[in-house]
């Protein structure tokens, strides 16, 4: 299959400006288990196109973040709701849907994460800290990223990784290409 790499690279550009607008929401409290919103903080059913300001006002997590995005610039429901998985739009959908895919690469500590590229740690469990972890590598080893206490641009993405290991979780493990993330 031949892959416009370039069209997701414009696309993924779309949405790191798009995100960068939404700087300031306030980190969500999450999920618990057996719940699904339609919108905030999960973004697991967003049915109509809003601007970043109305989602700035509102609490988002990290996946949540990313499924945003992947609406608003590609039309794309959240991760897994097309694949029918059991808890879609969450980090574990993201594993189990995107984080292996063709194209995705093992999480080197060593470079800066490719721009709009998504670095990627797994869910492990239900506690915040367990809940796996998603952002948007700017290139500059900078994340935009849904994160305690709001949603940012100002972490490096070792900082993130090592976070997410010194409170349980696990490090960064993947990075997710646009054309994986994006492609319908």
């Amino acid at each position: 299959m031949n892959i416009d790499k370039e069209k997701y690279e414009r696309l993924a550009e779309r949405a790191i400006e798009f995100g960068k607008r939404m700087q300031g929401a306030r980190y969500g409290s999450g999920w618990r288990e057996g719940t699904w919103p339609a919108l905030s903080p999960l973004y697991a059913r967003i049915t109509q196109h809003d601007k970043p300001g109305w989602y700035q006002e509102r609490e988002c997590i990290c996946s949540g973040l990313i499924n945003v995005l992947r609406y608003e610039i590609a039309e794309l429901p959240a991760v897994g709701r097309e694949q029918d998985d059991l808890w879609p739009g969450g980090t574990g959908a993201f594993g189990r849907v995107l984080a292996w895919a063709d194209g995705t690469r093992q999480y080197d500590h060593v470079e800066s994460t490719p721009r709009g590229w998504l670095v990627f740690a797994p869910y492990t469990g239900s506690d915040l800290p367990k809940q796996g972890h998603v952002g948007i590598a700017l290139g500059n080893s900078r994340l935009l990223e849904a994160r305690v206490p709001k949603l940012s641009d100002n972490r490096i993405e070792e900082d993130a990784s090592d976070t997410m290991v010194a409170f349980g979780g696990k490090p960064f493990s993947r990075i997710i290409p646009p054309w994986v993330c994006l492609r319908k």
